[in-house]
């Protein structure tokens, strides 16, 4: 398990968008969130494209994929 934890620690690293960009409807309401620091619960987070934008905004992310239930990402402002 932590060898593919490795593989998406190296991928994040190529770019801010390696998953693709975020939902629209999720850069909207973020860019206009006056908040920082809240926890938001991203399910269904896939790869973690939105999950890793919400953490970018200073935010805590939790995301849970129903794909794979033990993994849960917790990006802390990435």
């Amino acid at each position: 398990m932590a060898e593919k934890h490795s593989k998406y620690k190296l991928l994040y690293r190529e770019g801010r968008d390696v998953c693709g960009a975020p939902f629209q409807q999720f850069v909207d309401f973020f860019n206009t969130f006056n908040r920082k620091n809240c926890r938001v619960l991203d399910l269904g987070c896939g790869q973690g494209r939105d999950a890793l934008f919400i953490a970018r905004k200073g935010h805590i992310v939790f995301g849970v994929d129903s794909l794979k239930p033990v993994n849960i990402l917790v990006a802390r402002g990435c």
